[in-house]
């Protein structure tokens, strides 16, 4: 079909995204660290170093944008969801605290 949904899940050792379609066909995968740019190219690292919010985001986009790039014929497809998972704390259904990927941000 042309409906597609993207799935991320996010912990404090990596990133992982999946593309699928309506009927639930997985498209695409794509698994990737934390990481920045650094002097030295690419610089992998424990998310909790990372300050800002926008660094995260930067990571969750990159990954998702990746897995997007694996799917055929994308450019008539349409993102009708996305849906996102964070390792973390769940007492009663709901989380508690800050998931441990997000511990530096302030």
């Amino acid at each position: 079909t042309d409906q597609l949904y993207v799935g991320i899940d996010y912990g404090r050792s990596d990133i992982k995204a999946v593309v699928v379609d309506a009927e639930e066909n997985l498209l695409a995968k794509y698994v990737t660290r934390w990481w920045r740019s650094s002097d030295a190219g690419v610089e992998y690292l424990d998310p909790q170093v990372l300050k800002s919010h926008r660094e995260h985001i930067r990571c969750l986009a990159e990954a998702a944008g990746a897995a997007l790039g694996q799917v055929a014929d994308l450019s008539k497809k349409s993102i009708c969801g996305v849906g996102m998972s964070a390792a973390g704390c769940v007492k009663y259904g709901k989380l508690c605290g800050i998931p441990p990927a997000m511990g530096g941000v302030e």
